[in-house]
């Protein structure tokens, strides 16, 4: 599934889809027997200060591996995320360079942006590492 970032942001679009977790091929290669079903929702919104915005919400639950035990472990998302698009990489550079700027994340605008690879992005970058069960520390 690909968007125009920029027409996206500008038309105020937005997308919700249910999600298989084992079709996120990636995140497959990094976690032992990950399944489950999340819903996202991206959309496209402009904000006070005139930029483009992609605002992704994740929830749901994925199961895997415990590092410890090796049994099955429920892992709970709840996530919302607002990210900047740039127009140009040079302008993403300088934004995240910025001292003051309280978050650090950002893209690239792009023609054909793979919101699929976006969200499984996202997604391995928030499960834990090593994931185990409470009573397995």
């Amino acid at each position: 599934m690909y968007i125009n970032c920029l027409d996206f942001t500008k038309q105020h679009q937005s997308i919700t889809e249910k999600l298989d977790v084992k079709s996120l091929d990636r995140a497959s290669e990094i976690f032992d027997n990950l399944h489950g079903i999340l819903e996202f929702t991206l959309s496209g919104e402009i904000n006070k200060q005139n930029r483009p915005i992609l605002r992704l919400k994740i929830c749901g639950k994925i199961m895997t591996s415990c590092q410890n035990c090796l049994e099955e472990v429920e892992i709970p998302l709840s996530y919302d995320v607002i990210v900047p698009v740039f127009y140009n990489e040079r302008e993403l550079d300088v934004a995240l360079e910025d001292p003051d700027r309280d978050d650090y994340n950002g893209i690239v605008a792009e023609a054909h942006f793979d919101v699929l690879n976006f969200v499984e992005d996202e997604i391995i970058m928030l499960l834990p590492i090593a994931p185990k069960h409470e009573e397995c520390t």
